[in-house]
């Protein structure tokens, strides 16, 4: 059994289940859970955080971020898991407030999520976060790190956003 590292900050916070959308399919390499197209980077791709985003902005999304669904969150992490990855970057930083570590969407990393690493987030020079599986007890936890350091990352594109691009 999966230790899944998450917290939801109240019972009325988490979604439970969602409106069935119109069907839609994820791009070709992407898999659905819940509603939102995960891209999974494979072992040798490991870039920078800013690279990363990047890449994910290009394909309609963003690094994928938690919080919004306690449900989305714990599929997010058994995946993660599933596959592997051990060290990858997610939607986080403090590049736009020192100190202040926010989702890609604006929202506090420490309200919506907490599951730091001990003595995590680091110092100043640590500005990107990343997730890693402990060996010991795999589990997921939060770091803060090097923006340039390369990682595996995670995209998120909304159904919706994927069915505008496909031109479905």
């Amino acid at each position: 059994m999966w230790k899944i590292a998450f917290i939801c900050v109240s019972l009325l916070s988490c979604t439970l289940g969602k409106e069935e959308e119109e069907r839609a399919v994820c791009f070709p390499g992407f898999q659905e859970i819940n509603g939102i197209c995960y891209y999974f980077s494979a072992q040798g791709e490991e870039i920078s955080w800013h690279g990363a985003r990047d890449t994910c902005i290009n394909y309609g999304g963003d690094l994928a971020a938690m919080g919004i669904s306690c449900t989305d969150d714990v599929a997010f992490m058994q995946e993660m898991v599933l596959r592997g990855i051990t060290k990858t970057w997610i939607g986080a930083s403090d590049l736009a407030v020192p100190g202040t570590f926010r989702w890609v969407d604006g929202r506090n990393v420490d309200h919506y999520y907490q599951s730091w690493f001990p003595e995590q987030p680091q110092n100043t020079l640590y500005n990107c976060i990343f997730m890693e599986k402990t060996v010991l007890n795999e589990r997921m936890y939060m770091h803060s790190g090097l923006c340039s350091n390369p990682h595996s990352y995670i995209c998120a594109v909304s159904l919706t956003t994927n069915k505008k691009n496909n031109h479905t």
